[in-house]
């Protein structure tokens, strides 16, 4: 992961023959064919009307007609006419591209009402933007995302409109870059179709990295609206190299069991544009040390209500009250009624709770990673790579079922794993996490395996319980390095049993503080509550000294 979120890796042209062809394609004001199926379009204007007629293959006032000098002045291509353009097209054909060439420099586009959907495929790219570089001693032209720009320079204003979302994707293989979108009410870009590709761009602020003053409750919102006749499944989004900061409620919302397959990778999400700390200041209301619930405040990524198979990965997620939250509340495994949705998504080499380099603290005030009512998902794998660094949050990794709610919502989380993380800090540093790795609730079958835990208050909690039904818990953790954290190690409190605790390193625990390397809890039980085998340790708290712990 880069240091500074410049949004330039993968997206740079390369050469000055490249450049300087697409510069000159953007000169062409209005339509010219790209194919028989595909239409470019090319934004001259900052302005906000209407194409005067839809459908006739000119964006703005056509170049043919006689009083052309006079009405373009009044009917120029904007974004608006163009996405008419765009959607005026037969069906079947594309995707068209929408270019910009409005002057040179910066440039905002204030809206004055909310944009149509989106409905046929189209590439939107603000990087075709014309910007000074310099060149030698000299400055030339080139377009916005050759290099030395390292920000979009289309700015997208949606002026507060409270009923307004910026950008609606409902077509499928559509690709939004380069574009700074901010001060929305609702939500910044919202995904509906299939294959569609958001990629470089600022999505809560403007092209400096500061938000709008409107709500921006959602920046990427990906969800079926079949409310509305579009697609009962969205599959295949990529959301790559994207600063997603200053949105209130969500920075990405994946909603619904029809979104499948996203791809979250290499963004900012919460923090500045160059990763070193929050963007917003936020309450996120009071903290009960041991509850496991979200904040309902804001998050980072919330992936929800059955959304599955999706990956996020090597992303900054931080500043946030709640990094990552996967939750399947309601929904049941079609095959047990008694385990939560397996959901199947993972988390992988994401730095959560730290700057851009992983050397100082920006933290999710709450959770940095909360799986809640869900099963089968991953955080982290013991794949070179993929390890995620989790420090200075309040909970690191949690695992939970919110049964606060309703005392008979009865399933659990079953089968997740929690693999090869960094889960804390280092000694010089303030401390990483509360707690490092929480399980609470109805809680079966985790893995926890091969991460270091170290530099927390707490490393790891069990407070699990049996379901109402005759069951196990069965969750295992087993090769962890648990060490060095302010108080104990590893913690199986009263209701958590059935567990296996083999083969982990638990040393140097209760750093100043009354504490234990390992702790089994369980004062109700006749004989050992959990399973000790080869662990490593120094001092251990055995609550009815049944000499359990081995």
């Amino acid at each position: 992961m880069g240091t500074k979120r410049t949004i330039t890796r993968g997206l740079l042209w390369t050469g000055f023959a490249t450049w300087l062809c697409a510069f000159l394609s953007v000169l062409v004001v209005g339509l010219f064919a790209g194919s028989a199926s595909a239409a470019t379009f090319t934004v001259t204007s900052t302005g906000d009307v209407s194409d005067p007629q839809a459908g006739d293959g000119s964006c703005g006032w056509p170049k043919s007609s006689p009083f052309y000098a006079i009405r373009s002045a009044i009917y120029p291509c904007t974004l608006r006419a163009a996405i008419e353009e765009v959607n005026a097209r037969p069906p079947g054909t594309g995707p068209h591209t929408i270019n910009f060439s409005i002057g040179f420099g910066n440039q905002t586009i204030s809206l004055t009402k909310a944009l149509p959907d989106i409905t046929q495929p189209v590439v939107i790219d603000g990087g075709t933007q014309p910007v000074f570089v310099r060149n030698g001693l000299s400055s030339i032209l080139a377009p916005c995302s050759s290099g030395q720009i390292r920000h979009p320079c289309i700015q997208l204003n949606g002026s507060g409109l409270e009923t307004a979302s910026l950008l609606i994707l409902a077509a499928e293989n559509s690709t939004v870059r380069w574009l700074a979108i901010y001060n929305y009410y609702r939500s910044g870009i919202i995904v509906t179709g299939d294959n569609d590709l958001i990629e470089a761009s600022y999505i809560g602020t403007d092209a400096s990295g500061v938000r709008g003053p409107a709500p921006q409750y959602q920046g990427v919102n990906v969800f079926p609206l079949t409310a509305f006749g579009y697609s009962a499944t969205v599959t295949n989004t990529v959301i790559r190299n994207n600063v997603i900061s200053g949105n209130y409620d969500v920075g990405v919302r994946l909603y619904g069991e029809g979104v499948r397959n996203t791809q979250l990778l290499d963004n900012f999400i919460g923090t500045t544009v160059d990763g070193s700390a929050a963007l917003l200041h936020l309450d996120c209301g009071p903290s009960d040390l041991m509850s496991s619930q979200m904040s309902s405040r804001q998050i980072g990524v919330w992936i929800t209500y059955g959304a599955s198979n999706n990956v996020i990965e090597h992303n900054l997620i931080s500043g946030n009250c709640d990094g990552v939250v996967i939750d399947a509340f309601g929904l049941t495994d079609p095959s047990s009624p008694t385990t939560a949705r397996r959901t199947f998504n993972q988390v992988l080499g994401n730095r959560i709770g730290t700057n851009a380099t992983g050397t100082s603290p920006v933290p999710n005030q709450r959770h940095g990673v909360l799986i809640s009512n869900a099963s089968s998902n991953l955080v982290s794998t013991t794949a070179s790579g993929t390890l995620n660094q989790i420090s200075w949050n309040h909970f690191g990794v949690t695992i939970a079922t919110t049964i606060w709610l309703d005392p008979n919502y009865a399933i659990s989380a079953s089968d997740n794993k929690v693999l090869g993380n960094i889960v804390g800090s280092a000694p010089a540093e303030p401390l990483g996490n509360f707690i490092g790795v929480y399980l609470d609730g109805y809680v079966a079958g985790t893995e926890i395996s091969s991460n270091f835990i170290a530099y927390n208050s707490l490393g790891i909690v069990a407070r699990s319980l049996n379901m109402p039904a005759p069951s196990s818990q069965h969750n295992f953790v087993y090769n962890n390095t648990v060490s060095s954290n302010k108080s104990s190690g590893i913690w199986m409190k009263p209701g958590a049993n059935g567990n296996t605790i083999q083969g982990n390193i638990a040393r140097y625990n209760s750093l100043g503080e009354i504490g234990w390397d390992l702790v089994d809890e369980n004062p109700y039980v006749s004989s050992c509550a959990n399973t000790w085998i080869n662990n490593l340790f120094f001092s251990v708290y055995d609550y009815y000294n049944h000499n359990c712990i081995h």
